[in-house]
């Protein structure tokens, strides 16, 4: 109370902690319903790890790198915000590493990986994924908890078990650490499964003609938000939600904290247990750096690569970076000159070089893509830079399980602090707007009647 009597205090219905895409698809969803909301964030823009940049003419995306044609919520606020204009396609051609070789993928012909994994792989393979289609077909690719049958061992025991060695080396390994920095011994066998559903549903891979951060920043035009503002504590005290500035302190009806878990579970004070929710808060991450490097404008791509845009690296073959993006066949807009090219470095080369100098984690990219990008160090016209200690959460085996768990207890209770972001469902992009969607449906009792006050183009009541 002291701490409330010696600060301003200013109240909203909904306090949303966090400016990513969770927290502003919460906020969004919010105010379609009616309710009043303010976000609040410690960063100087909206995004998160959603965020892009300009680079000597390109568009580099920090961190979230695409999007799917199976990422419904996502799809939803681009048509609503009258942004899916931006969508656009990036080549369907990636490949995979073997014998220090890319092999070529296509994701509307599977049977491409025929000459990766061998034809014995690639039809157990197939006979494991289609004996379970019929379930999984019915699971959401947006929602983790409703994977949680599946969350009962982990990729690599039910890869190397049921399919082969080779499946796991070679298609879930630099899969699961190409996209989210994990090891396949400590992933549930349930994200896997996603992924390969993915594959069966022969999904487009997207991307937004102006970068990822078009829809963040676009999110936050809609709603009211405040940036540099570090939040220290959220309490729960006699029937009020407070949440805790420097210099100001929010009452609100409920919270929704849209943070990664360890700032999360840092701002939870000791009145604020969250049921079902100590494992969550308590899931570890991984994590990489990005280095972003534009080349001179007479740099040629080898033929092999020539319309591929994405390059996963397996353990076996790789040294710092697990993947490659070749920007200019991911974003097909007019470049001012040169080739962009994104590395990805490791979860165990980032936490080597996270404090190193730019200049030695630049050396250490070129050098590690060398065989496969030759004399592209001669070439180099800028690079960039992006360090993530926190760049994705991981999936261990449980974490579907918890989340069910949890999200049964806050729409059975109707708690009134909630936590969102993509360590609370799907880990990527669309798994983070999904458990902000969530999270506001579950807070939509605090909605108005519906008596014409509400903007109609935000909320539609039922007659």
């Amino acid at each position: 109370l002291d701490v409330i009597m010696n600060h301003s205090l200013s109240t909203a219905q909904v306090i949303v902690v966090g400016a990513g895409i969770a927290g502003l698809t919460a906020a969004y969803s919010l105010k379609e319903q009616g309710i009043s909301v303010k976000v609040i964030d410690a960063a100087d823009r909206v995004g998160g790890r959603m965020t892009s940049d300009e680079l000597n003419g390109h568009v580099v995306d920090r961190g979230a790198q695409f999007l799917s044609s199976e990422y419904s919520i996502i799809a939803g606020l681009l048509k609503k915000l009258k942004i899916d204009a931006q969508l656009c396609a990036t080549s369907q051609c990636s490949a995979i590493v073997r014998h220090a070789q890319p092999h070529i993928l296509r994701t509307n012909h599977p049977l491409n990986a025929i000459h990766l994994l061998g034809l014995r792989s690639v039809f157990k393979l197939g006979w494991r994924t289609a004996s379970l289609r019929k379930k999984q077909h019915q699971l959401s690719l947006s929602n983790y908890s409703t994977w949680a049958a599946f969350d009962n061992e982990s990729t690599s025991t039910w890869s190397n078990t049921k399919i082969s060695h080779e499946v796991t080396e070679y298609l879930y390994e630099p899969m699961l650490h190409g996209f989210y920095f994990q090891r396949p011994e400590e992933t549930s066998k349930a994200l896997a499964l996603a992924l390969t559903m993915f594959g069966m549903k022969k999904t487009q891979i997207l991307c937004l003609k102006d970068g990822m951060s078009v829809l963040p920043e676009t999110l936050s035009q809609a709603v009211d938000v405040t940036l540099n503002t570090p939040v220290h504590k959220v309490e729960w005290t006699e029937g009020q939600v407070y949440v805790y500035t420097s210099g100001e302190t929010y009452a609100a009806d409920a919270v929704i904290i849209a943070v990664p878990a360890p700032y999360a579970k840092q701002l939870l004070s000791a009145s604020s247990e969250i049921a079902k929710a100590d494992a969550l808060l308590a899931t570890p991450y991984s994590s990489s750096i990005n280095v972003a490097c534009v080349t001179q404008p007479n740099f040629q791509l080898t033929p092999n690569l020539a319309n591929v845009y994405g390059v996963l690296i397996p353990r076996s073959e790789r040294a710092e970076v697990v993947a490659i993006g070749i920007e200019n066949n991911k974003n097909r807009a007019p470049h001012t000159s040169g080739n962009l090219f994104n590395f990805m470095f490791s979860h165990e080369a980032a936490q080597h070089f996270m404090q190193s100098p730019d200049e030695d984690i630049v050396a250490a990219a070129l050098a590690a893509v060398s065989g496969l990008l030759p004399n592209l160090a001669s070439y180099i016209a800028q690079t960039q830079v992006y360090r993530w200690p926190l760049a994705e959460p991981l999936s261990p085996v449980g974490r579907a399980q918890q989340l069910q768990a949890y999200r049964a207890h806050v729409e059975k209770k109707r708690t009134k602090i909630l936590l969102a972001g993509d360590y609370m469902s799907m880990p990527y992009t669309e798994g983070a707007a999904e458990s902000g969607w969530w999270a506001a449906q579950t807070l939509a009792h605090l909605a108005p009647p519906c008596n014409g006050s509400v903007d109609d183009s935000l909320r539609t009541c039922d007659a």
